[in-house]
């Protein structure tokens, strides 16, 4: 498998050359499977979550009030000044 891929945002590019593939040994690492299937638990947890409230953010028509953030901003770290 010989190929070229673009990275995430546009931000350089991946040069893939496989000759071979080996398989490895599960039984060399027993937790291996558990571990795996707890990370990929996790980051598709998040991924649907991001997925579900930016449905929301859509269907509901969510604004953002940029001046409002700002006033917040300032009250919350003291600051009086605008920035």
């Amino acid at each position: 498998m010989r190929g070229f891929f673009e990275a995430e945002d546009k931000k350089g590019w991946y040069v893939i050359w496989l000759d071979k593939i080996e398989p490895g040994n599960i039984a060399a690492e027993p937790n291996l499977i558990k571990v795996t299937q707890g990370e990929l638990s996790r980051s598709l947890g998040d991924e649907y979550a991001q997925q579900f409230a930016a449905a929301i953010k859509v269907d509901v028509g969510v604004k953002k009030n940029d001046s409002a953030i700002a006033a917040l901003k300032r009250s919350l770290t003291g600051a009086t000044s605008s920035q």
